[in-house]
């Protein structure tokens, strides 16, 4: 797993309550995972040993704009790309 992201305030374009970030993640099952999993083994991922397993891919962004104190309003784009069945 290799994460990566960034938030900021919006202080750059004069909006200091603003936020906006990102984040980038990309996730994994190890091989001796898999082969466990494969034998019977149990966790929180649970399979049945027959399953594709690839790399899940995330990618985030927002902007919380602050309206107002105690009002503000985001905006969330999501991408997930996840292993095929």
């Amino acid at each position: 797993m290799w994460p990566v992201g960034e938030d900021l305030a919006g202080a750059k374009w004069h909006r200091p309550v603003d936020r906006i970030g990102f984040a980038v993640v990309s996730n994994a099952i190890k091989r001796d995972h898999q082969n466990y999993l494969a034998h019977g083994g149990l966790g929180f991922i649970l399979g049945d040993g027959r399953l594709n397993y690839g790399r899940e891919n995330l990618v985030e962004a927002y902007y919380t704009w602050h309206y107002r104190r105690g009002c503000s309003f985001p905006l969330t784009a999501s991408h997930f790309d996840s292993p095929r069945l």
